[in-house]
């Protein structure tokens, strides 16, 4: 049944060819004891069994066969899923929007370490990494000033504590194996206190020992020509006032 209904398809085809061509072209007759080309052509010849035209019909219907058959199911697609923020966990780089991962932190950013306090908004160190060299990690609170600098031996700056509960950072490095002293010399009778940590932002210690206007400082040495320490002074007293921040050689 399809194959006739395929055939009557193909000779539909054929006479619109005709009408458009103007070219009669030979229809042959449908019924079961035909012989003979209907509108004309030779009587006694069977042109419907003839091996060439019954090639040409076949492969006529597989063509329309193959235009009959549903399309294919489109392929399923994965959903994206969507980069983690700074601070979320990861497991690889490739889940974090910046590309940087640290397991034991989250997803991070990388930081430039001689700029002063480069992860100020993210209340973090900048400490050392494998592959990106340094990248935002750790803890650190320091409010939104910026107060923070970037010193080493024979610097000497004045910074204010504008707030009870201000404090600046200032990253440290010392290219000299011989022992250093971290200063802070308070103005107006401000009370500070220094914190120092290391490179890797762990603390080394809190020295607050001098009380209002005293000077507070810690000794330092490097083990390398290059070595980074974090020391942040922060207002412990009851007033704002104005301080000095300085790296000197150790008496």
């Amino acid at each position: 049944m399809l194959e006739r209904t395929l055939l009557v398809m193909v000779c539909l085809s054929m006479i619109a060819c005709e009408a458009e061509s103007g070219t009669e072209i030979p229809v042959l007759d449908a019924s079961p004891d035909a012989t003979e080309l209907v509108d004309g052509g030779t009587p006694g010849v069977d042109r419907a069994r003839d091996p060439a035209d019954a090639q040409a019909i076949d492969a006529q219907i597989a063509m329309i066969a193959a235009d009959a058959k549903p399309p294919s199911p489109a392929p399923e697609t994965t959903p994206m899923v969507p980069l983690k923020s700074y601070g979320e966990k990861c497991s690889t780089n490739s889940q974090c929007e910046s590309g940087v991962c640290l397991p034991d932190e989250g997803c991070t950013r990388q930081c430039d370490v001689e700029l002063p306090n480069p992860c100020r908004a993210e209340k973090a160190f900048c400490v050392p990494v494998e592959n990106v060299e340094f990248a935002c990690a750790g803890m650190i609170d320091t409010g939104n000033d910026t107060d923070d600098a970037y010193v080493g031996f024979g610097d000497l700056v004045t910074r204010h504590l504008s707030t009870l509960k201000d404090a600046d950072m200032f990253t440290v490095v010392l290219r000299r194996l011989e022992p250093l002293l971290l200063v802070v010399i308070p103005k107006g009778g401000i009370d500070v206190s220094l914190e120092l940590y290391n490179a890797a932002g762990e603390p080394v210690g809190i020295f607050n020992r001098s009380g209002i206007g005293g000077v507070e400082g810690a000794d330092v040495s490097s083990e390398t020509d290059r070595q980074i320490f974090y020391a942040v002074v922060r207002n412990v007293g009851h007033t704002t006032g104005s301080y000095q921040f300085g790296v000197e050689r150790y008496r």
